[in-house]
């Protein structure tokens, strides 16, 4: 092994791990739940929403219960909808780069369900904080 080969093994075996890891696809469901506001107008309604990243081979459910939103892990029994996506995708509609709807429009979402319903509270009920 030459000099050069041994000091760039050397240096690659030193190399820190990244100080920063991945989050993961929950704690990023659970950071958008809660960085959002259900209005008033969510009074009696509820939305159960299964979530499958189709990619990472990971379920959520996304639930509307007594105007709060909830993040599980795991396909809910009985959904109005769910949704299939790549987890690109989903970090793409968090950072505002896509729409739900054009997600779906461009079929990149799958949707098995209501989808209707999902936007109607979407559009009544959840808002973004200010």
């Amino acid at each position: 092994m030459s000099a050069g080969v041994l000091a760039l093994a050397t240096a690659a075996g030193m190399a820190a791990p990244d100080p920063t890891p991945t989050p993961t696809t929950f704690t990023l469901l659970k950071g958008q739940a809660d960085s959002r506001i259900v209005t008033e107008e969510a009074k009696g309604k509820e939305l159960v929403l299964g979530v499958r990243i189709i990619d990472t081979e990971e379920d959520f459910t996304i639930a509307l219960r007594d105007q709060k939103l909830q993040v599980t892990e795991g396909l809910p029994p009985k959904a109005v909808a769910v949704l299939s996506l790549r987890r690109g995708t989903l970090l793409n509609i968090f950072k505002g780069t896509e729409t739900l709807s054009s997600a779906v429009r461009r079929n990149l979402v799958d949707v098995q369900g209501n989808i209707d319903k999902v936007f109607e509270v979407l559009d009544c009920c959840i808002r973004a904080k200010t």
